[in-house]
């Protein structure tokens, strides 16, 4: 059996999920990136239902595929959309290519970001540094700037884990990061929020929805 780590001087390997041979074998009839792009099709359905019915900006924490489905429905609904990003590269090309015009490419640390954006969300997706501690830094900071109804979508909380170790050690130097802990924190805080994961999109890590709930919900949402 091929061993994909070693820690703490033991072996360890990947299980091999449906959804672990599915994302890496993909489709006999689609390319790779049209594969990419569907596994975020949640976001192309879900931001305008979220748009139509609350006001707010975009932000996004991380540049990628999500950058066009912020654009496209940031360019049908009039919002300003924020992408963050450290990655100067990932800045200078979503610069040009022009997706939409309010479009606001930023390159800075979402830190840095956070030091001066004094806005309302309708939409934030949390894609950086695939850390807990700034993963949550960043949570805490923009579900105080989300409008009531508004939503924050998470990535990387339900990611593969290995067979037979302690998984949390093995994703330590996985793409996820320990995002997950994240997920397991606000399981939690129920009575703040409306959540729900998906644990088989958006590159097959897990994609979280965080809903904000009304303080003074109507009626029938008692």
């Amino acid at each position: 059996m091929p061993v994909d780590r070693i820690v703490a001087g033991r072996p360890i390997v990947r299980k091999d999920t449906p959804r672990l041979v599915y994302g890496r074998k993909g489709h006999p009839f689609q390319t790779y990136n049209d594969l990419y792009m569907i596994e975020w099709v949640l976001l192309d359905y879900l931001l305008p239902v979220i748009l139509s019915h609350r006001d707010g900006c975009i932000v996004e924490i991380g540049i990628g595929v999500s950058t066009f489905f912020m654009c496209k429905h940031g360019f049908d609904y009039g919002r300003t959309v924020y992408s963050v990003d450290v990655n100067s590269e990932k800045i200078k090309k979503h610069d040009e290519s022009a997706y939409h015009p309010g479009h606001i490419p930023v390159w800075k640390s979402s830190e840095e970001f956070m030091q001066i954006f004094d806005e309302q969300c309708a939409v934030v997706l949390i894609d950086g540094a695939h850390d807990y501690e700034i993963a949550k830094m960043e949570f805490d900071f923009f579900f105080g700037k989300l409008v009531e109804g508004g939503v924050i979508f998470i990535h990387d909380t339900y990611p593969p884990v290995a067979d037979g170790d302690d998984y949390a050690a093995f994703l330590k130097n996985d793409a996820c990061g320990d995002v997950y802990r994240l997920r397991q924190d606000l399981e939690k805080r129920r009575d703040e929020m409306e959540i729900f994961t998906w644990p088989y999109t958006a590159g097959w890590n897990g994609l979280t929805m965080v809903l904000k709930k009304e303080k003074e919900p109507p009626f029938w949402g008692k």
